[in-house]
Formats: C-alpha cells, sequence, structure tokens
C-alpha cells in the first residue's frame, strides 16, 4: 500500500512513504533480534540482567510499533480511501 499512498499525493510532513518504509524495516528488524535474543536468554551468564534489558527493548518496540499502527490507522489509511480507488487498493494486495 505505500507505493500507492505516494502514487496518490497523499504524503504529508513526516508521513512520507520514505519514513513508513524506514519504520517498516526498523520494526522487522527489531522483532527478528528480540526473538534471537529471547532464544539466547538462557544461556546468558546474567539471567536477570539479560532479562530486564530485553524487556527495556521490548517496551521500546511496542512504543515504535503503536505509534506507527496509529499513524497508519488515522492518515494513512483513511488518505487512501480519500483518493485511491478501491480498485487500485485491491489490486496491490498480495493474492492468496
Amino acid at each position: 500500500m505505500l507505493p500507492l499512498y505516494a502514487d496518490h499525493g497523499t504524503e504529508t510532513a513526516g508521513e512520507t512513504l520514505k519514513i513508513l518504509q524506514a519504520e517498516h524495516r526498523k520494526l522487522r528488524h527489531d522483532i527478528a533480534s528480540l526473538m534471537q535474543r529471547t532464544e539466547q536468554l538462557f544461556k546468558s551468564v546474567d539471567l536477570p540482567g539479560s532479562t530486564l534489558a530485553l524487556l527495556s527493548d521490548e517496551v521500546e518496540f511496542k512504543n515504535l510499533f503503536h505509534h506507527h499502527v496509529d499513524r497508519e490507522q488515522k492518515v494513512l489509511f483513511p488518505q487512501l480511501d480519500e483518493r485511491a480507488a478501491e480498485e487500485d487498493r485491491e489490486a496491490r494486495l498480495p493474492k492468496e
């Protein structure tokens, strides 16, 4: 949907395609890192410290994720609904 967002001139300051794509990359990277660190947690020589550090990073991830989803729901999706035809939006969805 992001290229469609840019194609229809719906980008605004702070809501550009580049910013949203960068957030998607960061979220994918962070979730992979959190999963890896969770799997390795019990190999840690400092289990309590490693657990607290992981929890702290999970809170940071959660906050970014909620902020990102909120912007998509309040800005990106409503603007796409207003400016992009339903056929255009459906054509961009992955086929099952």
